[in-house]
């Protein structure tokens, strides 16, 4: 079976660094920067990731202001294999979880609903 699977995760975000996000038309914005990094997506059956983990590469496909769309491809034969329980004798079913990170952010253990 030839296919990908893609997730596309929406990244909403707030600055610690006590500037104002301006709207369109206005003055620069201090997040897009951290959005265009180099991201980095994993799907695994746990909320945790593994040094094993296998990781494919993802892109921001959309940002304005403090909000981003991650896409990520992940090969469907494998991402079947996984969600029919992987190694894992008898575990099938809904639990994979989706991880993202890039040199800017860490986000691991999203639920996804099949």
């Amino acid at each position: 079976m030839v296919g990908c699977l893609v997730a596309e995760l929406v990244l909403h975000a707030a600055s610690a660094d006590g500037c104002y996000i301006t709207q369109a038309g206005s003055n620069l914005r201090t997040l897009p920067h951290a959005f265009l990094g180099d991201w980095m997506c994993a799907l695994t059956r746990s909320a945790s990731v593994s040094d094993g983990t296998p990781w494919v590469e993802g892109s921001a496909i959309s940002a304005f202001g403090t909000d981003a769309v991650i896409r990520c491809g992940f090969d469907l034969s494998w991402a079947m294999w996984l969600w029919r329980g992987g190694e894992a004798s008898g575990a099938s079913g809904p639990d994979l979880h989706l991880h993202v990170r890039s040199s800017q952010w860490v986000i691991e253990g999203i639920p996804l609903c099949t």
